[in-house]
């Protein structure tokens, strides 16, 4: 590995690719696109994409993004042609006036620091320069050392390289400055920015980490892989069910179609990062070959007149009316069906896709086993319909079963115990992995994937696992460990960061709502204290993170966050006393800098007020209720002799009891809350018990099934036994949820010998 840097980019690029970050990308991609050009037809925003951000997305995921958009409403397709609707392109110009207002409150910023901290009095023209130059260097450093770069750059973040500036990015971004003076004074400013730092410029870096993280998860750097990483991120072989071999040979309508085919041109476009062999077994082959039959009734040499009126029914099925589309299309371009599959073998290994000889092992395998989980399948299949028809019946809805043709059951299944077979082979004791296992099956047939998954054990081992994919399903896996198709990845990054509405966090927006709602509810609206708050991104992620974990409390974790804040703004009002005694003192001092050390010596003060009432609130709330009705208590002991007194006595007297009724009844919810819980934990308990209830409904299917050892040798004494244990297996379950779901005595019973927790009763004991 020559180069841990890039091989630490290209991990991360893959790990944040797997989250929700990527498609949240994608989706601002789509909406900046159509923002920037209007409107377009869906097959040209690619092209578009690639002239706005300066990278090309994989189609397949590109479809399902603008999909999605359109069922939220964001965008909108009228005859082909895509444009964002009226209230997205609202709430985009809205974004886009706050973000050119924050951009002119930071170059004021900077400018100011020049001219009044460093002492540099520039025309606008070098002030500009400068400006663009420190934007630079900013995307720059994001773009040598990604997110990791704010930490270096970010003044409240200790854990950078203890140095304000990246030496290597500085070098070459100061050649571009001619000027000697400006050069020393551009270093000036790099090393100096986390003094000068504003709320916006600290928002900007976390909105270009942010950035930063979204632009990797877009896909690595294909030029810097080349000696970076394994070039078998992906390992598999993959063996393809025949209706994926029908969308492959274009024999039939299936909205997986465009999938399977974007599949195949994936693994053959990036061999040198994915490893994916491509086959299809000899029974798949002989099944497709008995298919030939089912096409003697297409006629390619109807009139086109006669083939419209077919496609207007809904009486064809997917072969006939895929067929009968192409010929109305292209009638010289089309073969029929059945020509199609006799050339099969020749069209799908020119798509490097080979036939396997899989006959050995199949008998290997052996009939009787096959048969044994043939019939597993047909019981899947009529559990299925009898809950579909049970639910039909209570719905009152014509009930159509669930068929599978013994050839086909037959078919389906020897495949799954082939590849099965195969990973038990290929692992000889190895870690159980993805790449590991390598065999896995890519079928349309949604009931073989869902009785695969039914199949699916807990185990560490090749089958815990699924056999069966999806298409789309594999297709939106592999794009996220491929790297971005980019002619120039520097220039896409930077048009990207620089992007007013390149992709943010939503995840942001939940818990900025979770915050103001909880300072609301202690009584804190002051507008600056809310917004310090919930506009530092380093504070929200740290939020976000935290509030996973089951044990944290949110009033301790603002109240810390509150704290911080304090003494930041006690330091800064401190640290700006200081300087405008010394400014005083000092004979040539300038009434204009006076002035503005005043002006931030009041505002300071007035923050730090606005703070510390905001602690008191958070901190005391409870307490300074309790001490109210504790003081008026004692004040009722005092013999008022003035009657006007006494009424104020009485007053106070009744206002503490309304706060002690208050108190009261806030604790007495919490115990009711509490004692929900109880239950709540109580009744989850009882699915424990599938850990026996399986197993020993396994054990009854195994006890059917023929066996030497078995003492019940007539095999309807055994489907008896077996149906008599099951049975009671089962009732002794249901017995068991019915007790603690239904059981209305049981449940009451639970709540009322619940013990409430130690802090609780001394809350309600202190009130008394």
């Amino acid at each position: 590995m020559k180069d841990l840097k890039n091989h630490i980019k290209i991990l991360s690029a893959l790990s944040v690719a797997a989250s929700d970050t990527r498609r949240d990308t994608f989706i601002s991609v789509v909406i900046r696109t159509l923002n920037e050009i209007a409107s377009c037809e869906r097959k040209e925003l690619a092209e578009y994409i690639n002239e706005q951000f300066g990278f090309e997305p994989y189609q397949p995921e590109l479809d399902e993004v603008v999909n999605y958009l359109i069922e939220e409403g964001r965008v909108i397709e009228k005859k082909k042609m895509l444009s964002l609707s009226t209230e997205e392109k609202e709430t985009i110009d809205a974004q886009d006036v706050e973000a050119r207002d924050k951009e002119k409150s930071r170059y004021q910023n900077f400018k100011n620091f020049i001219k009044y901290d460093l002492g540099y009095d520039l025309d606008d023209d070098h002030v500009k320069l400068l400006w663009g130059t420190f934007l630079e260097y900013l995307y720059n450093s994001f773009y040598e050392y990604g997110e990791d770069a704010i930490k270096t750059l970010h003044p409240h973040i200790k854990n950078g390289d203890g140095n304000s500036y990246y030496e290597s990015v500085l070098s070459s971004i100061i050649k571009e400055i001619d000027n000697s003076e400006l050069k020393v004074l551009f270093k000036q400013i790099i090393e100096r920015f986390p003094d000068f730092a504003s709320t916006e410029d600290l928002n900007f870096l976390n909105d270009l980490a942010q950035k930063t993280l979204s632009f990797s998860s877009l896909g690595f750097q294909a030029d810097i892989a080349q000696d970076t990483v394994n070039h078998e991120i992906v390992d598999w072989t993959l063996y393809l069910d025949t209706n994926v071999l029908y969308s492959l040979l274009d024999l039939h309508s299936h909205p997986e179609n465009d999938a399977c085919k974007a599949l195949i041109q994936l693994v053959r476009e990036n061999e040198e990062y994915i490893k994916v062999k491509l086959r299809y077994s000899d029974i798949t082959y002989k099944e497709l070959g008995k298919k030939k039959a089912d096409f003697d009734l297409l006629d390619d040499k109807i009139t086109d007149s006669s083939i419209r009126a077919m496609l207007k029914t809904d009486n064809l099925d997917g072969f006939s009316r895929k067929f009968y589309e192409r010929l109305l299309e292209n009638r010289e371009g089309t073969i029929h069906p059945s020509e199609a599959i006799g050339l099969s073998q020749t069209t799908l290994k020119y798509n490097t896709i080979e036939i396997a000889r899989n006959a050995k092992r199949i008998e290997h395998l052996g009939e009787d086993y096959i048969n044994a989980k043939v019939q597993e399948f047909y019981e899947y299949i009529n559990r299925r319909n009898e809950i579909r028809k049970e639910f039909c019946d209570s719905k009152k809805i014509p009930f159509h079963p669930i068929e599978k043709s013994d050839k086909q059951a037959l078919h389906d299944i020897t495949l799954r115990e082939l590849l099965l077979e195969s990973r038990h082979k290929e692992i000889k004791g190895e870690e159980v992995s993805l790449n590991s296992i390598k065999y896995f099956g890519v079928t349309l047939d949604d009931l073989l994937i869902q009785f695969d998954k039914s199949k699916t054990k807990e185990d560490y081992d090749v089958n815990s696992f699924p056999v069966f994919f999806k298409p789309s399903f594999l297709l939106n896996k592999l794009v996220r460990v491929l790297p971005i198709q980019t002619k120039d990845y520097k220039k896409a990054f930077i048009k990207a960061v620089t992007s007013k509405g390149f992709h943010k966090d939503s995840s942001k927006s939940r818990d900025v709502l979770k915050i103001v709602n909880y300072l609301k509810s202690q009584g804190i609206d002051d507008e600056k204290v809310v917004y310090n708050i919930i506009s530092q991104d380093i504070f929200l992620e740290k939020y976000h993170k935290e509030s996973q974990n089951e044990d944290f409390n949110q009033k301790e974790f603002i109240e810390s966050e509150l704290n911080r804040e304090f003494k930041l703004f006690q330091e800064q009002l401190e640290n700006t006393r200081k300087e405008l005694a010394f400014s005083t003192e000092t004979a040539n001092t300038r009434a204009e800098e006076n002035q503005k050390l005043e002006t931030k010596k009041s505002i300071l003060e007035s923050d730090v007020k606005q703070y510390e009432k905001a602690l008191k609130k958070v901190n005391k709330r409870m307490r300074s209720l309790e001490k109210t009705v504790n003081g008026v208590s004692s004040q009722e002991k005092i013999n008022f002799e003035a009657g006007e007194a006494n009424a104020k006595a009485q007053k106070e007297k009744e206002k503490a009891e309304a706060l002690k009724k208050k108190l009261r009844d806030e604790i007495e919810g919490q115990i009711e809350n509490e004692k929900d819980v109880n239950v709540r934990k109580w009744q989850r308990k009882i699915w424990w018990h599938l850990f026996w209830v399986i197993p020993c409904a396994f054990a009854a299917l195994f006890f059917v099934l023929p066996s030497e050892q078995n003492p019940i040798t007539d095999q309807a004494n055994r489907y008896k036994v077996a149906g008599v244990f099951m049975a009671a297996v089962i009732l002794i379950f249901l017995y068991l949820i019915r007790n603690r779901y239904w059981n209305e005595i049981n449940i009451k019973a639970r709540r009322e010998n619940h013990k409430v927790s130690e802090g609780l009763r001394n809350k309600l004991k202190e009130l008394e």
